[in-house]
């Protein structure tokens, strides 16, 4: 006899409506196959599969196997922001409460987080505005890191005046659902706004 059980629900029949516990006995059976798909009782997470067959000497032989099921949406937790040639950016970028401005490269790191039992973070896509500046494998911390404007600053320019946001996507390709941008709740940052800049102030009198 044959059983195959996913997740403690035994199975009557295949994807393809074969019958699983048929009578093997009245005809001499080396192997079978059979079809299973989670769907036919699915949880989202950790999924498992026992096969148990018996001979007909009553010899009993059971393996599981577990497999994965993951529809759970990616979530951008957190941003850091510093200048690439100072210290911690809030010695060296005012935060101000209508945007961050700097005069200089900023590296952004990005984290993203998946509930236990997913396929895990695969990479963070950072845009500015609405256009895409990069995407980026996460390291094993779930971190992903981007410099702006990615070219040395040169001379005297308003390089950068954006508003930023990300987004993450797992190993199955599930993305968040809504690009998060940074705020004073997830980022050293008071808002999304970033405006790099290295135009000297002039005085008129």
């Amino acid at each position: 006899s044959v059983s195959i059980k996913l997740n403690g629900v035994e199975l009557e029949k295949d994807i393809n409506n074969k019958d699983i516990n048929a009578l093997f006995y009245k005809n001499h059976t080396d192997a079978e196959t059979f079809e299973i798909n989670t769907s036919q009782n699915p949880v989202d997470g950790e999924n498992t599969i026992e096969v148990s067959v018996t001979n007909n000497a009553g010899i009993t032989e059971t393996k599981t196997q577990k497999v994965y099921i993951d529809t759970k949406k990616p979530q951008v937790s957190n941003f850091e922001i510093k200048k690439v040639h100072g210290d911690v950016v809030s010695k060296v970028i005012n935060f101000l409460t209508f945007g961050i401005f700097c005069n200089d490269q900023v590296k952004i790191t990005v984290t993203a987080t998946d509930e236990a039992a997913t396929s895990g973070i695969k990479e963070i896509t950072l845009y500015a505005d609405s256009e895409e500046i990069a995407t980026v494998p996460v390291n094993s911390d779930g971190k992903s890191t981007f410099v702006i404007p990615t070219d040395e600053i040169v001379g005297e320019n308003k390089v950068f005046d954006k508003v930023l946001s990300a987004t993450a996507t797992d190993n199955v390709g599930n993305v968040t659902a809504d690009k998060v941008s940074p705020n004073s709740n997830n980022s050293n940052a008071k808002s999304s706004g970033l405006m790099i800049e290295t135009v000297d102030p002039t005085v008129s009198v």
